[in-house]
């Protein structure tokens, strides 16, 4: 006989399905941060003494400028000393520079759809960062971020006030995220820690940037700029004769950061349809909401690669620029995130009982029974992660002031599901094309497109939350008024062209003064409920948001 074992237990195989079913579609939501040019290796004043001082610009043909090239724009400090603070950083010991940022945003959901959502959040983030220069060429990063938020979900049963909520559940966790140290030896530079490094052009969706794994613990970020996760590498660039050669060693596995339940974000959140829908309403009998997030790592596979040499990936990235054209290839041998899952199907059968309110022993149900019975359990419900290979092509056409970018990649084996569940290995051919207009600092108008065919299924294929020929839109379209930019205006949208569904997010920031800023935003979805964006239909949401940087 079929010994199923504890609820927790029964919970964790609920779990670790609901994760693999879902979690290729959202790495689709998931948008690709913005990311800076990449370094040239050329002499930089900013970093080595003995640089000549010139412009950090180069020049069009048409004699347009583009952005300086630096891995991390955000840390890079000049090399005199200052008397007095500047804006966007203090001055430490001369020598060092520290950054940080405290914001708060507090958001509420426009109506009550179910008993399940949260229908408000107070989210509170400080990231704090540290960059000193021990010598001309040598630098040490440091970068931590601490998070402290609450959420509550609405009463239905009577109209609802921020103080009335139910079930409310609060967070905090600490994060080292960047901490690496920079050398720079002429025309050699070596960059070795925990560090984020950004592949591909196009902002969106680039199918190149897939050396860093990303957070999706928050959903679709509203101005497409997907956090990415620093991970330990080791970075290794040369210039030679023109050409930027990078290598890029990641000795240790790292999946995507996902929130399998508790969260509105979640991809096996409550109140949605999913092939264990049924089962969902039983989640919350027997795990408390305090140790949610701190189950989720543990519950998202059976196996994952472990800290063997073996297991390391590997990166090879070769660039020039010709003009105004910046070309690159590159080639990646490393892991599908998404990891390949099996379970039998037998068992999904019980499960699904298991989540109705009273078994009802019918006649299916009995034969899934009799069949489990005597099966070896490991059998039932297993996962691993797979190798894969990438290779691919960038290029960024500048003629200012519109950038034309596009990136093609060629993935020999991507992950899928049908609408049985049943993992499926394919090969796919992705590419991303975009094109910018920017005048000036003060307006943007962005727009891409993505496609991502897979091979070798019949036309007739049907995938969970996915097409064979997967296409989505991209715009953006930014202005700034007032003196410094002071009011800023941003609508982005999304598209998902096979099922037409959309998001569409618009934000007001208004800089108080060069620390202080406050936003107004809101975010809607819109689409049918087994589509990648209209499965989060009933989360629109608006929000206010403060933020003091220095």
């Amino acid at each position: 006989m079929l010994v199923t074992g504890s609820r927790a237990s029964r919970s964790r195989l609920i779990l670790t399905a609901m994760l693999f079913a879902l979690g290729p579609v959202l790495s689709t939501a998931a948008v690709a941060q913005p990311r800076p040019e990449r370094m040239k290796l050329k002499p930089d004043p900013d970093f080595d003494d003995a640089a000549p001082k010139k412009s950090t610009t180069t020049k069009t043909k048409k004699g347009g400028e583009k952005m300086p090239l630096a891995d991390d724009p955000d840390f890079d400090e000049p090399k005199k000393p200052r008397k007095k603070p500047k804006p966007g950083g203090i001055s430490v010991f001369q020598r060092g520079l520290l950054r940080g940022s405290i914001s708060s945003k507090l958001s509420f959901d426009t109506k009550i759809d179910n008993q399940f959502e949260d229908v408000w959040a107070w989210e509170n983030r400080f990231d704090l960062g540290l960059s000193y220069q021990f010598r001309p060429n040598i630098r040490a990063v440091i970068d931590a971020r601490m998070s402290y938020w609450v959420t509550g979900e609405g009463n239905e049963q009577e109209r609802f006030y921020l103080f009335n909520s139910q079930n409310t559940k609060w967070e905090f966790e600490v994060e080292l995220r960047e901490a690496y140290l920079d050398f720079r030896f002429g025309w050699f530079r070596l960059t070795v820690g925990n560090q984020t490094i950004r592949w591909g052009q196009t902002d969106s969706q680039s199918p190149l940037d897939v050396l860093n794994p990303v957070d999706m613990r928050d959903g679709v970020p509203t101005d497409f700029k997907t956090p990415l996760v620093p991970i330990l590498a080791v970075n290794m660039q040369a210039a030679v004769k023109g050409w930027n050669f990078q290598l890029v060693w990641i000795p240790f596995f790292q999946p995507h950061k996902i929130n399998l339940f508790g969260t509105d974000f979640a991809i096996g959140r409550q109140g949605t349809s999913t092939p264990f829908g049924p089962i969902l309403s039983q989640i919350s009998s027997f795990i408390d909401p305090s140790i949610e997030d701190k189950l989720q790592p543990s519950l998202q596979a059976t196996k994952r690669p472990d800290e063997n040499p073996k297991n390391s990936s590997v990166g090879v990235r070769i660039a020039k620029t010709f003009g105004p054209v910046d070309m690159a290839v590159m080639y990646h041998f490393g892991w599908d995130r998404y990891p390949v899952f099996h379970v039998d199907p037998d068992l999904v059968t019980l499960l699904s009982a298991v989540g109705q309110n009273g078994i009802q022993l019918t006649p299916d149900l009995i034969a899934a029974f009799t069949k489990l019975n005597g099966k070896d359990p490991s059998s039932l419900l297993s996962s691993e992660y797979k190798r894969q290979h990438v290779a691919g092509f960038e290029l960024a056409w500048g003629i200012d002031p519109v950038t034309i970018k596009l990136d093609v990649a060629y993935i020999h084996r991507r992950t899928y599901y049908d609408d049985q569940m049943a993992a499926l290995r394919k090969p796919a051919l992705a590419y991303s094309v975009g094109i910018e207009w920017q005048h000036s600092d003060w307006i943007t108008l962005s727009f891409e497109f993505t496609h991502v065919h897979a091979f070798g299924m019949d036309k007739d294929q049907k995938l969970y939350l996915f097409h064979r020929e997967q296409m989505f839109a991209f715009g953006l379209f930014r202005i700034s008024f007032l003196s410094n930019n002071a009011l800023e205006f941003q609508v982005s949208s999304m598209l998902g062209i096979n099922d037409l569904d959309f998001l569409v997010a618009g934000q007001v920031r208004y800089k108080i003064t060069d620390s202080w800023s406050v936003a107004l935003g809101a975010v809607f979805f819109e689409g049918k409920e087994n589509s990648t964006l209209g499965m989060f239909d009933n989360n629109d949401y608006f929000y206010f948001q403060g933020t003091f940087a220095f």
